[in-house]
């Protein structure tokens, strides 16, 4: 599985202290000797200047170091609005470091009034500085909450807040918001029986994508066929009941020079009683490399240079022909009910035993952030 592409820029913000001896939260806007913690917080933003390091290349700002081990732990900050870049259309970006004692899978939740109304807010995990940073997971804040999970070793790593708009907002007020780190533990397991839904006939191939390499322009596009489409599964998600979609990744062909060999795209839908869920993508073929996302369905064909965005498994990646590969594909995101969704699986070139059955399970539940 590759990574999500997270379409990020460099932008400088912040507000200046005139007065070194003191401290400022800006997650709670008092200028004091010993600040008091916000509610419910165990770390408050310092300063918002030079703590942009959940951005790409280039960016000049560090994580501001918590001095924590970081799980069960709550970091607090603000949106400042302040802060928009027309360029980049980004609109604020906080970053806190944090360690983690042992090797481990993490979950980051991001919950704040207000950020359901951006155009964008992320939750980032990542690690290293400026042109060294990697992203190990990121979330999309739907609904109520944001959610980011990854896989690490022991070290030191960063949760950082991503906020952009298509235009400069309106209001100047900030927007608090709280990050809390804590373990997760997977609870969502294979499904097995007869699927909720089993792949038909239609040719539900729809979308392609080519990834980047030095030499290589990368795209997410519509396929250039006019034969195929979603196909519909009927499954509309509630609460704690799982659901999955069964079929077959067939040896087929690259269309339009993608990195694909077949591709699956299927159509559901949720409900207000769900505010996340967990996909996972299971298959018995070792020497298959299938990859998993979901994605909004598109509902007018893409204008020329755009991409489809999606949301993909990242702390989970199969590989291909190694004893214990050949699965799971799994993420967890927040999700909402605004919209249908598509999910759309595929087997990347390279990989041989084709066809090979496959399951996706649907883990649908109701957090409280």
């Amino acid at each position: 599985m590759r990574l999500r592409h997270i379409l990020l820029a460099l932008v400088i913000v912040g507000c200046g202290n005139d007065k070194p001896k003191v401290t400022t939260h800006d997650s709670n806007m008092q200028t004091v000797d010993a600040p008091p913690l916000p509610p419910g917080c165990d770390y408050a933003e310092l300063t918002d200047n030079a703590n942009d390091n959940g951005i790409a290349q280039g960016a000049t700002g560090v994580s501001e170091d918590t001095g924590t081990a970081g799980i069960g732990k709550v970091f607090c900050g603000n949106v400042d609005m302040t802060h928009y870049d027309t360029t980049s259309q980004i609109l604020d970006v906080d970053s806190f470091q944090f360690t983690l004692a042992a090797d481990g899978a993490i979950r980051a939740d991001l919950v704040g009034t207000g950020l359901e109304a951006l155009d964008d807010a992320e939750i980032l995990i990542t690690d290293g500085n400026g042109a060294n940073i990697a992203f190990d997971g990121s979330g999309v804040f739907l609904t109520d909450h944001g959610v980011a999970v990854a896989g690490l070793t022991a070290g030191t790593y960063s949760v950082a807040l991503f906020t952009a708009a298509a235009a400069a907002p309106t209001s100047t007020a900030p927007l608090p918001y709280k990050i809390k780190i804590t373990t997760f533990t997977n609870a969502c397991t294979a499904a097995t029986g007869t699927a909720t839904h089993t792949e038909g006939a239609t040719d539900n191939d729809v979308l392609t994508e080519k990834y980047s390499t030095s030499t290589v322009t990368g795209f997410r596009h519509e396929t250039i066929k006019t034969t195929d489409a979603f196909e519909p599964s009927a499954i509309t998600l509630a609460a704690n009941t799982n659901v999955s979609i069964s079929g077959t990744m067939s040896a087929t062909a690259a269309i339009d020079a993608d990195d694909y060999l077949d591709r699956d795209t299927f159509e559901f839908a949720s409900s207000a009683g769900v505010n996340e869920v967990t996909i996972r993508l299971d298959w018995a073929n070792k020497m298959a490399d299938l990859d998993l996302y979901l994605l909004a369905k598109r509902t007018a064909p893409l204008t020329a240079g755009t991409n489809w965005g999606f949301l993909a498994a990242s702390n989970a990646d199969s590989g291909v022909g190694a004893a214990g590969m050949g699965g799971p594909e799994l993420f967890v995101t927040a999700i909402d009910a605004s919209t249908p969704w598509w999910i759309w699986n595929a087997a990347y070139t390279g990989s041989t035993g084709l066809p090979s059955p496959y399951t996706v399970t649907i883990c649908p539940t109701h957090v409280t952030p």
